[in-house]
């Protein structure tokens, strides 16, 4: 069964808002560096935004859930010597309290392994929403893999200026088989900047956790960390990223 170890989205931004305030933004570039173990990737994504997002008073790095920001997004990975590459495509709409997200990414080393998916659904509450989803990983030798899930996420603030975002999806997991798949992530926001958070996903036996922070210098640039097992393999990323 196929595990996918990296996953990356991301986005490129084409124009700014004139009357924008000084943190609000309509784009969002980022470069990364994921060190595999075996291979070493270097990759760019880039989001436009539809409205600028205003950054209010909650964490900057959930500042476009919290606008509800209809955006699309596209990244790209490479591995150093160029034995394979990652492109992706992606987008999320919001249409008052309704929520509809599309992906596209194809892995090419050799053959070409296509994942897409599909989610549906609604803001519960102001800082909730709940979907339902669908992906599927279209596996070499004719053996896909599709998965049906769902989600929810929800953004709790606390005392001052902390926070607390929760988010998670279960399902099943089909490919002649059936397997529970299941992911699940907490980040504790310190402050509107600075966050620590873990990750754990997994399908049956198959099983990938992690941790994670992010730390905005100002409210326009920012960098993070990541660090994940999977496998018995260690993953390890950094990424920058600018707002405009």
């Amino acid at each position: 069964m196929n595990k996918k170890i990296v996953s990356l989205a991301g986005a490129i931004g084409l124009a700014l808002s004139a009357g924008a305030a000084a943190s609000d933004y309509n784009f969002e570039l980022g470069g990364q560096y994921v060190d595999l173990d075996v291979a070493e990737v270097w990759g760019a994504d880039a989001t436009i935004y539809f409205q600028p997002v205003r950054a209010g008073s909650g964490p900057l790095a959930e500042a476009a859930f919290l606008n509800r920001a209809s955006n699309v997004s596209f990244a790209y990975l490479r591995e150093r010597s160029g034995d394979f590459d990652v492109p992706t495509v992606g987008a999320e709409f919001y249409f008052g309290d309704f929520y509809l997200a599309a992906n596209y990414s194809r892995f090419s080393n050799g053959f070409k392994l296509n994942d897409y998916g599909v989610r549906a659904g609604m803001m519960l509450a102001e800082h909730t929403r709940a979907t339902v989803g669908y992906n599927r990983t279209e596996l070499p030798f004719g053996i896909d893999l599709d998965t049906y899930t769902v989600g929810l996420k929800h953004v709790m603030m606390l005392d001052g200026s902390s926070a607390l975002n929760l988010e998670g999806e279960v399902g099943l997991a089909r490919n002649g088989s059936s397997e529970f798949a299941y992911s699940v992530q907490a980040d504790y926001f310190f402050n509107r900047s600075f966050s620590l958070g873990a990750r754990y996903s997994g399908i049956g036996s198959d099983d990938e956790w992690g941790v994670g922070t992010r730390y905005f210098f100002t409210p326009r640039f920012s960098g993070g960390l990541e660090y994940s097992r999977a496998d018995g393999s260690d993953i390890f990323g950094v990424r920058l990223a600018a707002r405009f």
